[in-house]
């Protein structure tokens, strides 16, 4: 399994890794010399392998990773590419006949901006009309065979179990949590403009693992937390009455799910993958803009009835997308892709 960076879909990556050797699979996972900063659980029987250099230049070090993988790869493994940029090296091993591979597509990446944002848009998009593609939930499968012509075989990615097992704390001290990201299309100038409108009628809780975004958030008076593991991840989402989700586009978006397993809600703007499993006014509330949003957290805070019933409705959507059932059928598609 190959990872160049550790947030977002490496996550499910990982829990793929642990899940596969449960099960008594052999795994290793490649990654950049020097890169390997997840803070997400990871089984210690699954390999870290690094590869390449460390110059302390990240984008260097990712270039000579990428073109060192080909060659890294264990003759006759089965590759996992979750991601564009590492589906070219996996690709090229395969050529070269070292590997079997399959290309776990996590999103549809088509939101970086710019003319560096359009090249890598037509790249990443060139990747979808290979054959080996399994999506990582059905909402993706159908965009692929409608967008790309594509037909393939997918699974249901949702949260892993802790968001399930673990009795939900009743304290809530914060009413609103947010997960900070900086990427232009996860909405944090609409998280921005939310703070403004609303100001201090609701306390807010901001986490994240991009250490310079929550000091830069720390100095403008907001409670950040960086969660060490997925523990402490429950935990702060457990703290709080809401979740708040600005993304402008999203392929499915797992944190609403796993904030769902918690009981808590959410307040989401439409962006794409998620209408597979919101259902505004019955287990989360849509709005349209920041006024809206504003509007909706306080009417859950201040409306007890409303707020239980849309909690007990996000605990009945997100029981039906354990991930266990997912990695499940992954692991049979690899298995069936070895033995061939």
């Amino acid at each position: 399994m190959l990872s160049a960076r550790w947030h977002g879909g490496a996550r499910v990556l990982l829990q793929t890794a642990n899940y596969c050797v449960s099960h008594g699979c052999r795994v290793t996972i490649l990654c950049p010399r020097g890169h390997f900063t997840s803070n997400y659980e990871l089984d210690d029987r699954v390999a870290v392998r690094y590869i390449g250099i460390h110059t302390g230049w990240k984008l260097l070090d990712y270039v000579v990773f990428l073109f060192s993988v080909p060659f890294a790869l264990p003759r006759e493994a089965t590759a996992v590419a979750n991601f564009f940029v590492t589906y070219f090296p996996v690709r090229l091993a395969a050529l070269l006949r070292r590997v079997k591979y399959i290309y776990f597509v996590q999103d549809i990446e088509c939101k970086y901006e710019g003319i560096k944002g359009w090249l890598l848009n037509r790249t990443c998009r060139s990747t979808y009309a290979d054959k080996h593609i399994i999506a990582a939930n059905p909402h993706l499968g159908d965009r692929l065979a409608r967008e790309f012509g594509r037909p393939c075989d997918s699974i249901q990615v949702g949260p892993a179990e802790i968001f399930y097992r673990r009795p939900v704390s009743g304290t809530k001290e914060y009413d609103v949590i947010y997960f900070l990201r900086r990427e232009s299309w996860k909405g944090l100038d609409r998280f921005r403009k939310f703070m403004a409108i609303c100001g201090s009628r609701a306390s807010v809780l901001c986490v994240s693992q991009d250490e310079p975004l929550l000091a830069d958030m720390r100095r403008e008076g907001l409670v950040c937390r960086k969660p060490a593991n997925d523990e402490e991840l429950v935990d702060c989402i457990d703290s709080a009455r809401v979740l708040l989700y600005t993304s402008y586009k999203e392929g499915f978006a797992l944190p609403p799910l796993e904030a769902m397993a918690r009981g808590v809600p959410t307040v989401m703007y439409r962006c794409g993958g998620p209408d597979v499993y919101v259902r505004d006014g019955v287990n989360s509330l849509y709005v349209r803009d920041e006024t809206e949003a504003v509007d909706a957290v306080l009417r859950m805070i201040e409306n007890r009835s409303l707020y239980e019933s849309l909690s007990a409705e996000a605990v009945s959507t997100a029981a039906q997308y354990r991930m266990g059932a997912g990695l499940e059928r992954l692991l049979a598609w690899l298995v069936q892709k070895a033995a061939r």
